[in-house]
């Protein structure tokens, strides 16, 4: 069984001795733990993205350009709100991420004048919004206990809005929340086979084509953890089997013959 199915049940084992019948569950030392399997992610060429990337549009092309430029998680770029782009120092804050945690990222120039053209184009849609009585955006409870009726602000507007309305299934307030993640995963895999790339595609797959390409650029192990708020840095390292080092120690010596 995976590991983590493992864990559990032993937990649930050691819980039941500890809390029901109150006593010791003795030594476990000659337990064997199911070894965790190391699975390598899935990489696409440089040309590989560039094909997609030709093969997309719109606000799907922006969210997967977000992706790729700067190795952001699906929901993370669909959770982007106004107040996340800093246009004046090129970088993007990502909150709340996995694990809790916050960190900056740069913003790719290339898609400076779109992304400021969706914003523009979302603002204009929030004004209808206000005028219509639906100016409210989801906050987590925290924050909207803490800044009261920032919700109705325009700094705490989702950049990738949905197109409808729809009613909060907690508050049961009417409001906009942001653009559904599967329609960004079925463009991504249907783009996919489109193009016949001979991989399993997904939109993820665009965070580990960031990391690997900024390898094989030279970027160093230590800042590209930072990029992609992993905790270890083993988990950064594993995509040092993907990179292709092609004139490198890693190359294969049948080529040098």
């Amino acid at each position: 069984m995976a590991p983590a199915t493992q864990a559990l049940a032993l937990n649930a084992i050691s819980f039941y001795f500890k809390s029901v019948l109150t006593a010791e569950l003795g030594d476990v030392s000659a337990f064997i733990n199911a070894k965790k399997r190391i699975k390598l992610p899935i990489v696409m060429t440089t040309d590989e993205v560039s094909i997609m990337l030709s093969n997309l549009s719109g606000i799907q092309l922006l969210l997967v350009s977000i992706i790729y430029g700067g190795g952001l998680r699906l929901m993370e770029v669909v959770r982007l709100r106004i107040q996340d782009i800093d246009f004046g120092y090129q970088q993007i804050i990502i909150r709340n991420a996995k694990g809790n945690k916050e960190r900056v990222v740069p913003l790719p120039v290339k898609i400076t004048d779109s992304l400021k053209k969706q914003i523009s184009n979302v603002r204009a849609q929030h004004d209808t919004d206000l005028q219509n009585g639906f100016d409210s955006v989801y906050m987590p409870s925290e924050l909207a206990n803490k800044f009261g009726k920032s919700d109705k602000q325009w700094v705490w507007q989702y950049i990738f809005p949905s197109t409808k309305l729809s009613v909060d299934p907690r508050s049961k307030i009417i409001r906009r929340h942001h653009l559904h993640e599967l329609t960004l995963q079925k463009t991504v895999r249907n783009t996919a086979r489109k193009t016949n790339i001979p991989k399993r595609v997904s939109c993820h797959t665009f965070r580990h084509s960031y990391a690997t390409h900024n390898l094989e650029r030279g970027m160093d192990i230590r800042t590209l953890q930072l990029l992609l708020s992993h905790s270890d840095v083993s988990t950064t390292m594993i995509y040092t089997h993907t990179a292709n080092f092609s004139k490198g120690k890693t190359s294969s010596p049948l080529d040098f013959l």
